[in-house]
């Protein structure tokens, strides 16, 4: 039926003695949908229905080109290509954190009053703080200083003989809040006039709310400000000098936004985990599927307990973490997919090695018997992962039977995961998460959203992207 559409016949037959749908199937050509044919005097209403827009048989080229560009693009993008192998020497091992706690400012708007006469400062900020609290901004101060005289060479310039005093602002409220567009640039000072237009409406504004305006002069401005409170040195360095800010340093977010937070040899160990994974991404991919492969690893032993590689030919739901997880469950009595003779795990990962091999190739063996430290091979035995359920059980005061299946493992991955993925991560209580290919369409962890950073969610772990540097 190549090159043709499908059509679906709804035989609808309403006898109340014998209710029943019969659905046909009919290659129509071009034929278009056909009107539903109703009779007041027949029991039995007959409709041509569209069915599908694609060819029953897709493996003609003629016929692929038919299908949509956005159907094609899901097959071939993304996940599609295989990762190249990585060497500790060239890797940048970067945390992905909150909004503001790196990289760029999030900066607002502001609408800014000028206090006329400094004495006027603590009254001022009082009133505002009666009538016209802002509680998402109640990480800056509400006055800013501007110095009139900067530095010694313009004192010393100048021809005044007494120094004006210091200019002392007080913020408002957000601009959208008096109806008024953002401004695109900014003077040094950080300080833009608002037009006349605006001005009144901002004075009609305070009036209202009863602010006493014989503390202001008549001019309105604009400023911008940080939207968050800074939370590490070098985000604080550079809202500071827009507004002033409180800040309150968060030590662990600053060690792990450094460039040291890892040293060498657990680089060395990342890197060995992840091209393990790259390696289970290819085979993934000779399948047919998919160019993810996963492995999880023991935070504090550094043994491995699952690995796995992308299966969804097999299942759709089967992404390489879901089996990865499904087959930690499967070796503690659950599990859904493994007793149904799923090959996760067919060949060792690590052979026997030192620490200047970590590249050596794999050898067949048994499913149950892949696993090792850097420098030796050990048995996967059967209860090697309760022991880890219950060691893991009593570092955090809890009974084995209620511990989380993932609970101190950390996970390497080839590619950032979905959002389906990085919630089964979650709700099984992984310590970190390891991945080197961004997914911008779908990834959960940095591209789309930032799951592991939202506000509500009952478990935080680690998440770090592992790139090439050359």
């Amino acid at each position: 039926m190549a090159g043709s559409r499908d059509f679906a016949v709804l035989d609808l037959q309403n006898n109340s003695d014998d209710l029943g749908v019969d659905l046909q199937f009919q290659d129509f050509g071009e034929a278009r949908t056909q009107p539903a044919i109703v009779s007041s005097s027949s029991s039995q209403h007959e409709q041509t229905i569209h069915f599908s827009e694609f060819p029953d048989s897709a493996t003609d080229e003629n016929e692929q080109e038919k299908i949509g560009p956005m159907i094609k693009r899901q097959k071939k993008d993304g996940h599609s290509t295989p990762l190249l192998p990585l060497h500790p020497a060239e890797v940048h091992v970067a945390a992905i954190l909150p909004e503001g706690v790196h990289g760029l400012v999030n900066l607002t708007q502001v609408v800014v009053l000028q206090v006329k006469e400094k004495q006027y400062t603590s009254r001022a900020v009082k009133d505002l703080s009666q009538k016209l609290p802002v509680s998402s901004l109640s990480h800056l101060k509400r006055v800013r200083r501007i110095p009139t005289v900067r530095n010694e060479s313009e004192c010393q310039k100048s021809d005044l003989v007494t120094v004006k005093p210091d200019k002392m602002f007080v913020y408002l409220s957000f601009v959208e809040e008096f109806g008024i567009l953002c401004f695109k640039e900014f003077g040094d000072d950080n300080i833009m006039p608002v037009s006349s237009e605006d001005a009144a409406r901002v004075i009609a504004i305070l009036n209202e709310k009863k602010v006493d305006l014989s503390l202001f002069s008549n001019k309105v401005f604009v400023s911008r400000v940080a939207r968050y409170a800074p939370k590490v040195r070098e985000m604080y360095d550079k809202v500071a000098p827009l507004w002033p800010c409180s800040f309150h340093e968060d030590s662990y977010l600053t060690r792990l936004s450094s460039d040291d937070f890892f040293s060498q040899e657990k680089v060395n160990m990342i890197v060995k985990h992840m091209n393990k994974a790259i390696e289970l991404g290819y085979k993934a991919n000779e399948e047919g599927n998919p160019a993810v492969g996963v492995v999880m690893v023991d935070h504090q032993s550094g043994q491995v307990v699952s690995a796995a590689k992308d299966s969804r030919l097999i299942h759709p739901l089967q992404h390489a973490v879901m089996v990865a997880i499904d087959y930690i469950a499967y070796r503690q009595g659950g599990g859904v997919w493994v007793h149904n003779n799923l090959p996760l795990i067919e060949e060792s990962l690590y052979g026997p090695c030192g620490i200047n091999d970590i590249y050596t190739s794999t050898s067949n063996i048994e499913l149950g018997q892949v696993v090792e430290n850097i420098g030796c091979i050990e048995e996967f035995r059967s209860n090697s992962l309760e022991d880890l359920k219950t060691r893991n059980a009593e570092e955090i005061g809890m009974n084995s039977m209620t511990t989380y299946i993932c609970t101190g493992i950390d996970v390497y991955i080839t590619h950032e995961p979905c959002m389906m993925c990085a919630m089964a991560l979650l709700h099984s209580r992984v310590h970190r998460i390891f991945y080197c290919c961004p997914d911008l369409q779908l990834g959960a962890l940095g591209s789309i959203t930032k799951l592991h950073t939202l506000p509500g969610i009952n478990h935080r772990y680690e998440v770090f992207m592992v790139t090439p540097t050359k």
